[in-house]
Order: structure tokens, then C-alpha cells, then sequence
């Protein structure tokens, strides 16, 4: 059957080897060696089952001098997991796991204060990089209390987060105060954030 995989690229500068941190809809994070054409499990005793399925993951930290390397995984069961290793030789070891993550992940960055994740109804959370609690930052309401939002996508520029999707307007929210600032009526499924 067809496999869905959730993709963070590792990014490089010339000279150095490039690598993508993978996940499939079964939990399986897997690093992807694009000079050797091949994949490796990063926890080799991770179980596979859809309920640890991966919904997002987001890199926050490289660095290509020495591969030291730091990414976050969204699961369906609702776990929000840190992962670090100090060099490329050496193995990805999870640092911090938090519970409590809405299953509906569809945004998933970090940002100075932290992992913001938004789920399809509408669900804020900010995270801090420590914590064991999904949200223990922050959680807010992007929805506003209407029915039938539908959240596809998102991005971050500067302190705001911009979401939209189906049945909800295009949205600028200030990290901040957690409270809208502009709207656009034109529903947009899909975003991507551009030099203007």
C-alpha cells in the first residue's frame, strides 16, 4: 500500500553530506543518507503501529560543520518528541518526550520560545523544548469558537503565526498577545511563506 512519510531536511553547505529525517504513518523515524541511497531506522527498537504514526516533524537547530543535529516529531498518539545528536557519526537519541498533543497535528515549527504545533481544529500549543506537557507554554483557540474549521496550513514569520485553511479565513496571530491582528476572507488551503 501507499505510505505517507513526513519529511525535515537536514541542510548542508558545500562539502557536506545531506541527510533527511523521515517518518512514516506507522512511527518509524528513519534518516535518509542521500549520498549512499539508503535509509536507516533512527531507533532501532521503536514498534511500529499507526496509533505512533508520525503527523509532522520540524528541524530547529543544525550544524553542518559538525552534524550536530536537533528535530521534533509530532505523533498521532498525541506525543511530542525531541531529538539530538552532537555529530554526524553519532547516533539520534530522544532527549524529551511531551504528552498531551492533539492527535489532528497539521503545523508543526520551533520557534524561539519553543514547539508550536496547530491541530485541524484549531488548537495552539506552545511547548517548551523541556517540558513533559504538550502546551505547557501556552494553548489558544485559532478557530474563535466556530464549527467546521478545518486548519491546513501555516507558517511562521517573525513573532506571528499565519494559519488558514478550509472554512477559516487566512489569519495573522501575534505570538505575543495570542490574539489576531488581520484577517483575509478568501479561504487558502495551502500556504508557503516568500520574500516579497
Amino acid at each position: 500500500g501507499s505510505t505517507k512519510t513526513a519529511k525535515a531536511a537536514v541542510p548542508t553547505t558545500a562539502g557536506t553530506a545531506m541527510a533527511l529525517v523521515t517518518g512514516d504513518e506507522c512511527g518509524l523515524l528513519k534518516l535518509a543518507d542521500l549520498h549512499r541511497n539508503r535509509a536507516t531506522r533512527i531507533d532501532e527498537h521503536e514498534v511500529q503501529a499507526r496509533s505512533r504514526g508520525i503527523l509532522k516533524i520540524a528541524t530547529s537547530a543544525v550544524d553542518a560543520t559538525t552534524g550536530a543535529t536537533t528535530f521534533h516529531a509530532a505523533r498521532k498518539d498525541g506525543m511530542l518528541e525531541t531529538w539530538r545528536r552532537n555529530a554526524t557519526d553519532e547516533p539520534f537519541a530522544r532527549q524529551s518526550t511531551a504528552a498531551g498533543l492533539s492527535e489532528n497535528t497539521t503545523f508543526l515549527a520551533s520557534i524561539g520560545r519553543g514547539l508550536l504545533t496547530c491541530s485541524r481544529e484549531g488548537r495552539a500549543q506552545l511547548t517548551s523544548t523541556t517540558s513533559r506537557r504538550a502546551g505547557d507554554v501556552g494553548t489558544w483557540d485559532l478557530s474563535e469558537g466556530r464549527n467546521n474549521y478545518d486548519l491546513s496550513c501555516g507558517g511562521v514569520v517573525d513573532d506571528a503565526l499565519f494559519v488558514g485553511g478550509r472554512e477559516c479565513e487566512l489569519t495573522r496571530w501575534d505570538l505575543e498577545t495570542r490574539q489576531p491582528s488581520w484577517k483575509v476572507s478568501d479561504q487558502c488551503p495551502f500556504m508557503s511563506v516568500v520574500a516579497r
